[in-house]
């Protein structure tokens, strides 16, 4: 499968502020390698877009200086340094591919 990112995604990351509670929810469609995000800023109670499409699945919660969501990854900096890529479009792709992955012997396993 041949991934995107979505335009702008890795400054959008970056440009999220930490002390403003602010980052982006990146996700990945399984079916099409799109790979976008959805910011959010949470006063007090996290916020998280659901989607209804089995097809679209959660990759990490990012932000420029966010600590690690459960399950999740931490910020662009941890990812960047992941996989061993030097680029975070590249850990983003080797993310991207891990969860689809997990998803698929997760959904594998529920049969």
């Amino acid at each position: 499968m041949e991934f995107t990112i979505q335009d702008g995604l890795i400054d959008r990351i970056n440009d999220c502020d930490a002390y403003n509670c602010e980052y982006m929810q990146v996700s990945v469609n399984a079916k099409t390698g799109e790979i976008f995000g959805d910011f959010h800023c949470s006063l007090g109670v996290n916020e998280i877009t659901r989607y209804h499409d089995p097809d679209i699945i959660t990759v990490a919660m990012l932000g420029d200086r966010t600590s690690p969501a459960s399950g999740h990854y931490g910020n662009i900096y941890a990812v960047k340094g992941l996989y061993g890529y030097d680029n975070p479009e590249d850990n983003l792709i080797e993310a991207a591919e891990f969860v689809i992955e997990e998803h698929k012997e997760r959904e594998y396993w529920r049969k």
